[in-house]
């Protein structure tokens, strides 16, 4: 049977192209909780160890519970981690991440005589006279500034999470914020102590706004913009 050679019939050519991109963040596990460690400027992150989860979660909150199982296995993707809140949430002033040199309580005891300016829901407020000596552990520093920024702004709170001291204030929503510390401009010649606490814009910290509540599709959507 005579043959017909395909040149004849069709114009065949091959070519070799590298592969093409794979959607982003693919494969990326998005774990959504209700704790308030995350601000609402910065309430989705991406963690590539347990480590670092542990930077911005206690070991008792879900998201960190959630993300020991997936870290648990080996080669695993980046987790992302989102914020959700299902009522308004209130504006917060994350502090810095403090090191074990940075945690020696005889710093803060040494302190007699602290102060700093806070802006709390757009209001610039002068704490003064705090007075940390008596204090045994950094949770009762965190007691002390909560008494003085509550006679400032009732509501407002202080918190000492093992890692950073985060301050809120009572209100909920968009108009509740809490702007880093700055010198003081109060009476009685206070010692600037935002540095040592780690509230400062320098520290590396993290100042937040409030936010209306969400849905958890609206986390979901938020995360892929992010990514």
């Amino acid at each position: 049977m005579p043959t017909i050679s395909i040149s004849s019939q069709v114009n065949v050519t091959v070519s070799v192209g590298t592969p093409g991109l794979s959607a982003q963040a693919f494969g990326t596990t998005l774990v959504t909780g209700l704790s308030a460690r995350l601000p609402a400027t910065d309430r989705i992150r991406f963690y590539s160890s347990l480590e670092a989860v542990g930077a911005d979660f206690q070991t008792t909150d879900e998201e960190y519970l959630a993300a020991t199982v997936w870290f648990a296995a080996q080669g695993v993707p980046q987790l992302a981690i989102a914020r959700r809140w299902t009522s308004a949430v209130s504006g917060g002033l994350y502090g810095a991440l403090l090191t074990t040199a940075q945690q020696t309580l005889s710093l803060f005891t040494a302190i007699t005589n602290g102060g700093f300016d806070v802006s709390l829901n757009g209001v610039n407020k002068q704490l003064t006279a705090l007075d940390f000596h008596a204090q045994t552990t950094l949770n009762g520093v965190a007691s002390v500034l909560q008494t003085a920024l509550a006679a400032a702004l009732a509501g407002t709170t202080c918190v000492w999470t093992g890692r950073r001291f985060v301050i809120q204030t009572s209100l909920t929503g968009t108009g509740s914020s809490v702007g880093f510390a700055v010198a003081p401009t109060g009476a009685g010649s206070p010692v600037d102590i935002g540095a040592l606490l780690g509230l400062k814009a320098t520290s590396g910290g993290y100042a937040s706004t409030g936010a209306a509540a969400e849905a958890t599709a609206d986390v979901s959507m938020a995360a892929i913009a992010a990514k």
